[in-house]
């Protein structure tokens, strides 16, 4: 249930925003946001906390706690 609302939500972040250009800004692989967004792959918690922080989002709304 939290990883569909987690890919949900960093997907409407993401709208306006390339994935190169955010993995870039975030020091992270482009593969590794890639897996995020596309649900391969789930952030760790200090991931979290970095896309948080990054998207200036609340944890709760990420990861689907909070609308």
């Amino acid at each position: 249930m939290y990883k569909e609302k987690f890919v949900k939500n960093l997907s409407i972040l993401m709208e306006n925003k390339s994935i190169y250009k955010a993995a870039k800004d975030m020091k992270i692989p482009y593969a590794t946001l890639y897996g995020y967004v596309n649900g391969i792959a789930l952030p760790n918690f200090e991931s979290l906390i970095m896309l948080a922080d990054y998207f200036d989002e609340e944890l709760d709304y990420l990861v689907g706690r909070k609308d």
